[in-house]
């Protein structure tokens, strides 16, 4: 690959970064906010924070399985990557013990 090509792939590439970038502050910041009137409008009705925090990751749990599913369908190897839910049994990060 010439020096131009590499310039001309490195500069598109470090552009789409920059775009990913974008969209994920604006999905955190639309995440942020959601808590937020969340959270204002529980204090205004007496509901606990946790309950609103727990009915908001159920929620968050059973849309994002409902993308993956789509995303299955059309390539079962991407949803894999984008998976990062743990397998049921395996929610440790520790390495497994070793046994005798």
């Amino acid at each position: 690959m010439d020096d131009k090509k590499f310039t001309e792939l490195s500069e598109a590439f470090a552009e789409l970064a920059k775009d990913s970038y974008r969209q994920i502050l604006k999905l955190r910041a639309s995440d942020d906010a959601i808590v937020a009137v969340l959270r204002k409008y529980a204090a205004k009705l007496g509901v606990s924070p946790d309950q609103i925090a727990k009915e908001y990751q159920d929620e968050f749990h059973e849309r994002h399985g409902r993308l993956l599913v789509k995303a299955e369908d059309v390539n079962p190897g991407l949803a894999a990557e984008l998976d990062t839910r743990p397998l049921p049994g395996l929610e440790s990060d520790d390495p497994p013990k070793e046994r005798n």
